[in-house]
């Protein structure tokens, strides 16, 4: 299992967070070694919910979330991006 620290890009930032600090943001083609290697988001305190997909095939990628990290589950092991719901 490996970690890959990344940071998500903030879309629409002129918007600013919602009144519950949500913000959405995208993760561009982070890597993934093998199953349920993890992504740290760095600029994040919390990941509340994350919209996944596997770049070569575009299926989604499954995932469990805790705190900033998200594990991904499928069995993959190529890029994936999409778009996360971050604090």
């Amino acid at each position: 299992m490996t970690n890959v620290n990344l940071v998500a890009e903030e879309l629409y930032p002129q918007a600013g967070a919602d009144n519950k600090g949500r913000k959405l943001g995208y993760i561009n083609s982070g890597v993934k070694a093998a199953q349920n290697d993890t992504w740290t988001v760095t600029n994040a305190s919390e990941v509340v919910q994350a919209f996944l997909q596997i770049d070569a095939t575009g299926e989604a990628e499954e995932n469990t979330l805790s705190t900033n990290i998200i594990t991904l589950t499928s069995a993959t092991t190529t890029p994936a991006s999409g778009l996360i719901i971050f604090r």
